[in-house]
């Protein structure tokens, strides 16, 4: 399955220059001020110069998609779009992405999966593109509540109950919740199928990405950045901790903020193939 991107090179690089030198100020700016205007380095992806303007173009998108079914949940952290498209059975993928408004990577993505002229005939796709409206449109982390939602999926919170029992309707066999890594140009992917490690170096080296391999003191283990760990007793909040608590299968990947948006988009448009193998 192949993204029909742009004419561009897709060459993708960790190594970050000229207008992309600031990119990781402009992340964690971008973080703590919700009038923060978008950044240069969009432009090269969204037509729209402000929030607002961009959200629509993603949710338009979407809409026009062929095939593509939508509804709107309302959670107490805004009104959701959610997507579906599809026939198949066997394979049910649950594509989430803009949990953090601040990560404008991830819904351009989920946007440009749906306008993929055919699913597999095996398959059925659930795309979440803006799980955080107000924060997409804002340009940070924080939801209508003034909470960060990527801490609110917790047994005692209520806020996106509506969301949750609509995943729970659609049973995913794997899920893909996209994000953005602003600490440094590293590439991280989290996941608790440790099986798709030999995969996963292949994407890392079909993006230049060296693969090294090290201890954190937490234990977990760290390939490049790639996390894999157990999340069994682990209760924080996020949604990838509520997926693994219902015992469904994840890959989280963190694309590397200091990239080019066009090397971001390429490493999880591999790893979105990478989840239809599972």
């Amino acid at each position: 399955m192949n993204f029909e991107l742009t004419s561009k090179q897709l060459v993708p690089s960790r190594h970050v220059s000229g207008k992309y030198k600031n990119m990781r100020i402009k992340q964690l700016l971008k973080s703590v001020d919700p009038k923060y205007n978008k950044p240069d380095y969009l432009s090269e992806i969204y037509d729209a110069k402000d929030g607002k303007g961009r959200y629509k173009e993603v949710i338009k998108s979407c809409i026009g998609s062929n095939g593509v079914t939508s509804s709107k949940i309302n959670t107490e952290g805004g009104q959701i779009y959610v997507f579906k498209t599809g026939n198949g059975t066997s394979k049910r993928l649950l594509l989430t992405s803009g949990l953090h408004g601040n990560e404008s990577i991830g819904p351009k993505v989920s946007s440009m999966f749906l306008s993929l002229k055919e699913i597999p005939s095996d398959t059925s796709v659930m795309v979440i593109p803006i799980m955080n409206p107000d924060g997409f449109i804002g340009a940070h982390r924080r939801d209508k509540t003034n909470s960060d939602p990527n801490r609110s999926f917790k047994k005692e919170s209520k806020t996106y109950d509506e969301l949750l029992k609509a995943i729970l309707d659609f049973d995913p066999t794997i899920c893909v919740d996209l994000h953005e890594f602003h600490e440094n140009d590293g590439a991280f992917v989290y996941t608790n199928l440790p099986s798709i490690k030999k995969k996963l170096t292949e994407v890392y080296k079909t993006c230049k990405i060296p693969v090294t391999e090290k201890k954190k003191k937490n234990g977990d283990e760290v390939m490049s950045g790639m996390v894999l760990y157990n999340e069994k007793d682990k209760n924080d909040g996020t949604l990838i901790s509520w997926l693994h608590s219902k015992g469904y299968k994840y890959i989280l990947p963190e694309s590397m903020s200091e990239a080019d948006p066009w090397s971001q988009i390429t490493f999880l448009k591999l790893i979105i193939d990478l989840a239809l193998t599972v």
